[in-house]
């Protein structure tokens, strides 16, 4: 198995995608309890792909957490009919302007984390946030689907 990456934090958020990153769980943790809290997303995460001569594709997945350190002002919006799973579209970092009369310091971004139509139509996870760190838990595994099952997991 080829060596990969394990951990990023928001300095890399240019060269990540989480498109159609299944997510299996969100926790909130606060272990100093203190009025931020971080947001963990476990999630499958697609570190690549191959496209075969048959044009068929394989995927190479791990399991991961994605946790937003320092964060405010949740807002989640989606709506499940049956057994459905939740998927990452994409992942928006939007930086606030900056608040007149203040010095140089910016104030945390706010985050948008859109969820697949097909899974939750007008899905969003929205919030502001100091950063992030996404750790993989296990081991990439090659998968003809971009999702892992529970016992890979």
């Amino acid at each position: 198995m080829e060596n990969y990456r394990r951990e990023w934090t928001e300095q890399d958020f240019d060269s990540l995608s989480w498109h159609d990153n299944e997510l299996h769980g969100i926790r909130l943790r606060n272990p100093s309890e203190e009025d931020q809290f971080d947001l963990v997303l476990d999630i499958d995460h697609i570190l690549g792909w191959t496209e075969h001569p048959d044009g068929t594709f394989t995927f190479l997945v791990a399991p991961a957490l994605l946790i937003f350190h320092e964060v405010t002002e949740l807002v989640c919006h989606f709506a499940l009919q049956y057994k459905e799973h939740l998927t990452i579209s994409h992942i928006e970092r939007v930086n606030p302007p900056m608040a007149l009369g203040t010095s140089d310091q910016p104030r945390y971004p706010y985050w948008r984390i859109r969820l697949q139509p097909d899974a939750s139509p007008r899905g969003i996870i929205f919030f502001k946030a100091a950063g992030f760190t996404q750790r993989l838990t296990g081991e990439a595994i090659e998968r003809l689907s971009q999702s892992l099952e529970d016992d890979q997991r």
